[in-house]
C-alpha cells in the first residue's frame, strides 16, 4: 500500500467549561472527527464524522489549530489535523458512541490535564488556550508542530 498523508478534521466541543473527547479501548484519547474524504470538505467531513461517531449535528466554526503529527499503530501514520470550534446543535445531547470501540467523555480542564490526550503537542496547546475557549473569544488559528510519536 503506498504511504499518504491523511487529512482529518477535528471538533472542539466545548459544554459547561468540559472538551468532549473519544476515547479508545487502549485508554488514550483525541479529539472527536476523522479523515476527509477526497473532494469533500473539512465542514462537511467533520459534520458527517460526528453523525457517523454519536449521531450528532454540529456547526463548524472558525479554524484553530492545524497539526502535523506522525505515528505507529499496526502501520505507520502520518497525519495533517484541521481543527475547528465546533458546537452541537442540540446542545444537551447525550453523546454516545455508535462505535463499539470508543466512547465519549466530557473533560474539564483538570482531567484533561491527567488524561493521554493524543497528540501531546494538542493537549498542551488545548490548556494554553483554554480560557480563551470558555469564554468563546476569537483565536488566531495556531500552527502545533509535530512532536515524537507514541
Amino acid at each position: 500500500m503506498p504511504k499518504h498523508i491523511e487529512l482529518i478534521a477535528r471538533g472542539i466541543i466545548i459544554r459547561d467549561q468540559r472538551l468532549l473527547v473519544c476515547i479508545v479501548s487502549g485508554g488514550y484519547c483525541y479529539l472527536p472527527g476523522g479523515h476527509i474524504e477526497f473532494g469533500e470538505s473539512a465542514e462537511v467531513a467533520l459534520k458527517r464524522e460526528l453523525v457517523e461517531e454519536c449521531g450528532q449535528k454540529i456547526d463548524v466554526g472558525d479554524l484553530l489549530a492545524c497539526h502535523e503529527h506522525t505515528f505507529h499503530a499496526t502501520k505507520s501514520h502520518h497525519e495533517l489535523n484541521l481543527t475547528f470550534r465546533c458546537r452541537l446543535l442540540n446542545p444537551r445531547a447525550v453523546i454516545v458512541s455508535r462505535e463499539p470501540e470508543v466512547t465519549f467523555a466530557w473533560l474539564n480542564r483538570k482531567e484533561l490535564k491527567a488524561a493521554d490526550l493524543r497528540p501531546a503537542a494538542m493537549k498542551h496547546w488545548l490548556h494554553k488556550v483554554w480560557k480563551t475557549l470558555l469564554s468563546n473569544r476569537p483565536l488566531h488559528p495556531a500552527w502545533i508542530p509535530q512532536t515524537p510519536s507514541h
